[in-house]
């Protein structure tokens, strides 16, 4: 009975069993990822050919995508199942450390990290399975959500400066991407950020803002220059939120239902 109980403490306290769990499902996604398709998968990867005109989306992530893989050929569904699956992996990685560090210095937390690390892993494994297995919105978006958030726990947790003023920077940068990717889920990004560093407003952490907004600034840049001419970017939402306001889509649905089927 004895030793049954100490098994059963060892499986649990080092979380053997999510562990188990996480690698048995990640091997599952990396072992099917050539196989299969769906129409959804079909749209996107039409948009993803370079010389394909794109207008009149209120999503830029065909055209952050095209700028992510570049280098590779345009056509090769594998180049976008696994630019999904390593950017999915890396941001993972990088806000299961940093929320287990923002929880066990500020909050208590107590569980131990070979039990925390597991779970997120697996949580990570279930919310890639979710949609197709290409770079989405959907799943890009997810992306750089984790990587902004990791970057303001970086911020909360680091008691140097200059760490605190470049996740800062990081922050600010991925911010202006979670709004072209999909405006809705980047406004709503924006509010979660503000009431989070709200929260944690200690001496000096609001001192980022400034480096988070230089950030949004090269953004902006980066993305006119690589991604999509902002001049054209703007022209597009502008005339998008003209419609959705204004005119009646041709379906007959009034403006209202117009604007949420584009905004959300």
């Amino acid at each position: 009975m004895y030793r049954t109980k100490q098994v059963l403490n060892f499986v649990f306290k080092y979380g053997i069993l999510a562990w188990m769990a996480a690698t048995l499902v990640w091997y599952l996604i990396v072992s099917t990822l050539h196989r299969g398709i769906s129409c959804d998968e079909g749209y996107y990867l039409m948009g993803f050919l370079r010389e394909q005109k794109i207008e009149g989306q209120a999503t830029d992530f065909h055209f952050i995508t095209r700028a992510l893989c570049r280098p590779f050929p345009d056509d090769d569904i594998m180049v976008f199942r696994y630019t999904r699956l390593i950017l999915n992996v890396i941001a993972l990685f990088a806000f299961t450390l940093s929320s287990y560090e923002w929880l066990s210095r500020k909050k208590g937390l107590s569980v131990s990290r070979w039990a925390y690390y597991p779970m997120a892993a697996l949580a990570g494994a279930m919310s890639f399975t979710f949609a197709t297995p290409t770079i989405s919105y959907d799943s890009l978006e997810v992306i750089i959500t984790m990587f902004a958030i990791s970057l303001l726990f970086v911020q909360f947790v680091s008691e140097r400066k200059w760490p605190r003023h470049l996740a800062a920077f990081g922050v600010g940068f991925f911010l202006w991407f979670a709004f072209t990717n999909y405006p809705p889920a980047g406004a709503c990004l924006t509010i979660l950020l503000v009431v989070l560093c709200w929260l944690e407003s200690d001496k000096g952490k609001w001192q980022g803002v400034l480096f988070a907004l230089l950030g949004w600034a090269l953004a902006l840049v980066v993305n006119h220059l690589f991604v999509h001419d902002l001049r054209q970017w703007f022209s597009e939402m502008t005339r998008i939120m003209v419609v959705t306001f204004t005119e009646t889509s041709q379906s007959g649905h009034d403006s209202g239902s117009f604007s949420d089927s584009v905004m959300f």
